[in-house]
């Protein structure tokens, strides 16, 4: 699986959600909750919804 990876805006500050792949889509988590952080399943298009929607 690969490894998890963060925002580039975050600036070091461990405040931000993080994002990998996986072979079904993507998992996302709670940067400040690291392992202890709930995971979510997304689909693409699941992802690139939740991504508009942050952009608004």
């Amino acid at each position: 699986m690969a490894k998890w990876r963060k925002s580039t805006r975050s600036a070091g500050q461990n405040a931000c959600v993080e994002l990998r792949s996986t072979a079904e889509g993507f998992q996302i988590r709670d940067s400040k909750l690291d392992e202890r952080s709930p995971v979510f399943d997304l689909t693409g298009s699941d992802l690139a919804g939740l991504l508009r929607m942050t952009k608004s």
